[in-house]
């Protein structure tokens, strides 16, 4: 393992993030070497036995591949942004095929020439038998698109008024996802959830096992073992994975014993 990161203290990023990402699981293992349990150890004031040593070793590996998975993951705002250009899109698309003439360049008001209900009139009738007119051309260009659309689809059997129904529904969805992603029930990766559920773990471990488990946030020399422990092992990722909360014992004691408090599922 490469040697530990820079002292300086990282910052999560407090944007929630969409439950996907490019990691891959275990592409990265922990496998400490003897010297380096002796120093995980030592630190602790505990010799590990190979089956403690084995269930460590399976929580940090389990928290490499959460971890990553939490660092790696898009943004749900991203997610939200192109989801809105979606509905844009679709939205626009479909108009546009409903609309008789299509989008029409918007005219330049002028302040100084005011219309008055005469000119206003005529000009809605204008409109009004511009858009018949265009509308008479509607078979026609549909049947041409209906060509060109079944010949580029092959054995799809798809009209052009086909995808105004599937751009409609496409609206639709992205607006249901849209709402839902913005659920705050919405399953989401949060990049310390992987931290504190590491924690924990590593804390029932050692509950389990009758190790040291108290948590003195006082600071140097009255460091307990298990923060201790946590730093040690921490002291061991280099690059594998993000180690949090090393600028001081004090602070490290602070946030493992807010994880171990949260009794919420890891």
């Amino acid at each position: 393992m490469k040697a530990n990161k820079s002292a300086a203290n990282p910052r999560a990023s407090r944007l929630s993030r969409l439950p996907t990402s490019g990691a891959v699981a275990g592409k990265v293992r922990w496998t400490p070497s003897a010297a380096t349990w002796s120093a995980i150890e030592q630190a602790y004031g505990v010799a590990l036995n190979d089956e403690q040593r084995a269930k460590v070793a399976e929580i940090i590996n389990k928290y490499f591949a959460a971890e990553a998975f939490a660092r790696e993951a898009p943004f749900a705002k991203d997610g939200l942004a192109w989801l809105a250009g979606l509905q844009s899109a679709s939205a626009e698309f479909v108009d546009n095929y409903n609309s008789p003439r299509g989008p029409q360049p918007k005219k330049q008001n002028n302040p100084v020439k005011r219309k008055n209900s005469e000119r206003i009139e005529l000009e809605a009738k204008c409109a009004k038998k511009d858009d018949a007119r265009a509308r008479k051309a509607r078979p026609y260009l549909e049947a041409e698109l209906d060509e060109y659309v079944s010949e580029l689809c092959g054995d799809v059997p798809l009209r052009a008024r086909d995808l105004v129904k599937i751009m409609e529904k496409v609206n639709a969805a992205a607006k249901a996802i849209a709402k839902d992603i913005g659920d705050k029930d919405h399953a989401r990766f949060r990049e310390k959830d992987a931290w504190r559920a590491m924690v924990r773990k590593l804390h029932k471990l050692a509950s389990d096992n009758g190790l040291p488990t108290a948590i003195n946030k006082n600071i140097h020399p009255h460091v307990s073992p298990f923060v201790k422990f946590v730093r040690a092992v921490q002291s061991t990722f280099g690059d594998d994975a993000q180690a949090w909360h090393m600028l001081s014992d004090l602070s490290l004691a602070d946030k493992i014993s807010k994880a171990v408090a949260d009794t919420r599922e890891p």
